[in-house]
C-alpha cells in the first residue's frame, strides 16, 4: 500500500510539472506571435530579371577585385537567409570585403516557372544571369550555392564550365539516401503515396514543406520554444531571433515538378549521387567538375547531414573541405559565423 501512494504521490509531480511547463510554452509561443519585426534591410539595385527570378548586386566598392561572387540560395526559402540582417548579412560582408557580389533572388513561380524543373531553373534563370555577370564584369565568378542553391550550382559548373571559374558549396545535399528531408521508407507504396500527394498542386505550397521539415525533426520546435523564453526582448539576439525565425516561417512555393525531383528523384531513387540528373541531354557528374571548389559541410547540420554533403567532396576532383562547428544556418548568421565560415571562406577565395 505504501508503494501504491508513492507511486501516486509521483505521478501527481509528474502531471504538475508537464502542466506547468505546458503552460510556459503556451505563454511563450503566445509572446513569439504577438512580437513585432519588420525586415528592415535596404534591398540592392535589381540589375538584372527574367521570369520572376531577379539579380540584385550588392557591390559596394567603386573598384571591385578581379573576381565576381554570384549568390545562389535555395528554391524553398527566400534569399534573406544570405542577407538576413545588415550585420549578419553574407552578401554584404563579401561586399564589403573588395568582391562584385550579386545575388539570385528565385521569387516564387509565376506562370513560367511553374512548369519548369530544377534543369530548368539551371539552364533558364542561372546560366542566363551567369552570362549577363560576365558581360558587364569580364571577370573571374565564383559561384556560391547554399542547400539546394549549391545543387543548381553544382549544375552550372557541369552545363556551363566556361561560366564558372569557382566552386563554393555551403551545405550541399548530394547523397540523399544519408537522411536529407526524407521518409524512412523508401519503397513503391511511398512512392505512389508521395506521387497522389504532390499531383493535388500546381505550386507545392511553402507551408507543407515548413510542416514537412517540422515532422523530420520535431524536438527542434522545442528547442526554439527554449532558447526564446529566456531570452531579453530588448537584446540584439532577441532581434535576430525573430529575423531568423520569420525567414524560416516564410517558406515559398516550389514548382510541381521541382517538388517530385526533391522528394521522389532524388529522396527516394538518389538521382543525384547515381548520376542520373540531366540538364538537357548531358548527365551530371561531379568527376567531371573542373574548377577549384570548397565544400562547406557544418557537424552540426540537422538540414543537411555531414555525410550527405561530404558525398560531393569525395567525387570533385580539385576539392578544399571545411567542417565548422556550426548548423545549416548557424554558419551564415550564427555567433561563430566569423570563425566558423567567413575569414576561411575569404582566404580560400584571396589564396
Amino acid at each position: 500500500m505504501q508503494l501504491a501512494a508513492e507511486d501516486a504521490v509521483f505521478a501527481d509531480a509528474v502531471a504538475q510539472q508537464a502542466h506547468q511547463q505546458l503552460i510556459r510554452q503556451v505563454e511563450t509561443l503566445e509572446r513569439f506571435y504577438t512580437s513585432h519585426y519588420e525586415r528592415d534591410v535596404q534591398e540592392p539595385p535589381c540589375v538584372w530579371h527574367s521570369g520572376n527570378a531577379r539579380l540584385l548586386d550588392y557591390t559596394t566598392s567603386p573598384r571591385p577585385k578581379n573576381k565576381a561572387v554570384l549568390l545562389v540560395p535555395s528554391l524553398i526559402n527566400r534569399y534573406h537567409i544570405l542577407d538576413l540582417t545588415e550585420e549578419r548579412s553574407f552578401a554584404r560582408f563579401l561586399a564589403r570585403n573588395g568582391y562584385a557580389v550579386y545575388l539570385l533572388d528565385w521569387g516564387e513561380p509565376g506562370a513560367r516557372e511553374r512548369q519548369f524543373d530544377c534543369a530548368d531553373y539551371v539552364s533558364k534563370h542561372l546560366k542566363q544571369a551567369a552570362t549577363w555577370i560576365h558581360a558587364q564584369c569580364d571577370r573571374e565568378l565564383s559561384v556560391i550555392g547554399h542547400c539546394m542553391g549549391g545543387v543548381l550550382a553544382t549544375g552550372l559548373a557541369s552545363h556551363a564550365p566556361e561560366l564558372v571559374d569557382e566552386l563554393v558549396l555551403l551545405a550541399t545535399p548530394w547523397d540523399f539516401h544519408e537522411g536529407v528531408m526524407l521518409p524512412s521508407a523508401r519503397d513503391e507504396q511511398t512512392e505512389q503515396g508521395l506521387r497522389q500527394y504532390l499531383d493535388q498542386f500546381d505550386s507545392f505550397p511553402g507551408d507543407h514543406l515548413l510542416a514537412w521539415f517540422y515532422l523530420r525533426d520535431p524536438w527542434v520546435f522545442h528547442d526554439k520554444l527554449e532558447e526564446f523564453d529566456g531570452m531579453d526582448e530588448d537584446s540584439d539576439a532577441h532581434q535576430q531571433f525573430l529575423a531568423l525565425e520569420y525567414w524560416v516561417g516564410d517558406a515559398v512555393p516550389v514548382a510541381r515538378r521541382v517538388a517530385r525531383e526533391c522528394f521522389i528523384d532524388w529522396g527516394i531513387h538518389n538521382s543525384l549521387q547515381l548520376d542520373d540528373w540531366r540538364i538537357g541531354r548531358q548527365r551530371v557528374s561531379p568527376e567531371e567538375i573542373d574548377v577549384p571548389c570548397l565544400v562547406v559541410a557544418p557537424k552540426h547540420d540537422r538540414i543537411v547531414p555531414l555525410p550527405a554533403a561530404m558525398a560531393l567532396a569525395e567525387r570533385i576532383p580539385e576539392c578544399s573541405v571545411i567542417q565548422p562547428e556550426s548548423g545549416h544556418v548557424g554558419m551564415l548568421v550564427g555567433s561563430g559565423r566569423q570563425k566558423n565560415l567567413l575569414t576561411p571562406l575569404l582566404e580560400w577565395l584571396e589564396s
